[in-house]
């Protein structure tokens, strides 16, 4: 197996491990059948809590050093998309500016593939990308500009409409990803692909 089937093979590992993690989550579910058909809205003010406090508790209190490591990619995958990312931030210095700059730069150089690899590289190389590819591409250049992120993925939708079950039942097929980034001492939300430099 060459070095470059192998990052593709170890990042395909870590998306599994992601969605295996979100199935893990909501699985519960479905042994609570008053709660298995309420509206979403009433459950993701609670998940969005837990995954904000998941992400400092791992992120900040336990393992900082996680959220700054560059994960995809050799030395010289590193040294490609630091110096795309100085480029980009060049004459910034503020880390929320550095960020949207990152995340305007992104949208405005990148086409929507659903089907596009999510390994950085080939999203740097082809530039073209799918909500992951955006959101793992991003992290990577926000962590190389000592910014710590983490890309995440969850499911989308009009949470007043729709119930746990469409929720459980709908996840592998309407799924998103997105990031947290910590800039003003604080974990913020963004979803680039859709919302930009949005904080959400």
């Amino acid at each position: 197996m060459n070095t470059y089937t192998r990052k593709k093979y170890f990042a395909i590992i870590v998306l599994t491990l992601i969605i295996s993690l979100v199935f893990t989550m909501i699985t519960p579910m479905q042994a609570d059948a008053s709660t298995y058909n309420k509206k979403c809205i009433t459950l993701t003010p609670a998940l969005n809590e837990a995954a904000l406090s998941y992400v400092k508790e791992i992120y900040t209190d336990k393992y900082p050093e996680m959220s700054l490591r560059f994960l995809y990619g050799t030395d010289q995958d590193k040294k490609e998309l630091k110096t795309l990312a100085d480029k980009i931030t060049k004459d910034i210095t503020k880390d929320k500016a550095k960020l949207e700059a990152i995340i305007d730069w992104t949208n405005a150089n990148l086409d929507y593939e659903i089907y596009a690899s999510a390994y950085p590289m080939d999203t740097f190389h082809t530039r073209k990308g799918n909500c992951m590819s955006y959101s793992l591409f991003i992290s990577q250049l926000l962590r190389l500009e000592g910014i710590p992120s983490v890309a995440v993925s969850g499911w989308v939708g009009d949470m007043k409409e729709l119930t746990q079950k469409d929720l459980y039942e709908k996840l592998i097929f309407e799924g998103h990803a997105w990031i947290y980034a910590y800039v003003n001492n604080k974990w913020i939300m963004y979803d680039p692909l859709w919302y930009g430099t949005r904080a959400l």
